[in-house]
């Protein structure tokens, strides 16, 4: 099958350039036209490539940014938590119950919980930042360790969670910040390369006003054809 889907590939491609070919279009001037136009941006598009490639943010920068903004680069606050989550109420009623009079949860989870990836491991989620609770975020925030709470309401979902850990936010490192330092220096350097560079080409030849250009170009962005 896939040795047939190939020689059908091929069968039409070469049918495609003979009807190319039969109808002349590589020699229509329009055609030609955007061929070129197409070849002069695709060597544009790889010059601003080639000049961002060069550019990097050493060391030395990456500190200096990081000693002046450091209150910037703190961890999340993460919580290690457990979850049962079910459709019913008058199961999230049972379960409520249950866990009041000390039920195991992880027993629990294992046997009711629909999250499937989640009731394998009795509930476990592992570590997660608080953001990624969304609405849940305030409820988790505030429950003491090998607290559970619930049921809470979500997308008519009913959900127990159990704090097992919590870790605060933190200062990073350096290292631990490195990463995210250079994404946001790295735009500034680059975009200053790339008007260096066009600055170091404009000393280097002469540049003209051609209005006759300029009012074609008017015209067509008027028209919309721009």
């Amino acid at each position: 099958d896939d040795f047939y889907a190939s020689l059908k590939g091929l069968a039409i491609r070469e049918e495609i350039e003979n009807r190319i070919q039969k109808e002349c279009i590589p020699e229509n001037p329009v055609v030609i036209q955007m061929v070129n136009e197409h070849q002069r941006a695709q060597i544009i598009r790889k010059l601003v490539d080639n000049i961002k490639d060069t550019v990097q943010v050493d060391d030395k920068q990456l500190f200096e940014y990081y000693y002046t903004h450091n209150k910037e680069f703190k961890s999340p606050d993460i919580y290690e938590v457990a979850e049962i989550v079910v459709k019913d109420s008058a199961l999230a009623r049972d379960i409520s119950s249950q866990i009041n009079i000390g039920a195991d949860f992880s027993e629990l989870a294992s046997n009711y919980s629909i999250n499937k990836r989640s009731s394998q491991k009795g509930g476990y989620l592992g570590w997660v930042e608080k953001s990624q609770f969304g609405k849940l975020a305030e409820a988790i925030s505030k429950s003491d360790i090998n607290e559970a709470i619930g049921p809470l309401i979500n997308n008519d979902d009913y959900i127990f969670l159990k704090l097992l850990d919590k870790r605060s936010s933190r200062q990073l490192t350096f290292d631990e910040s490195k990463y995210e330092i250079a994404s946001i220096l790295l735009p500034g350097k680059q975009k200053k390369s790339y008007f260096n560079f066009i600055k170091h080409l404009r000393n280097n030849i002469d540049i003209f006003k051609n209005d006759e250009v300029i009012n074609k170009l008017i015209i067509s962005t008027q028209r919309g054809i721009s």
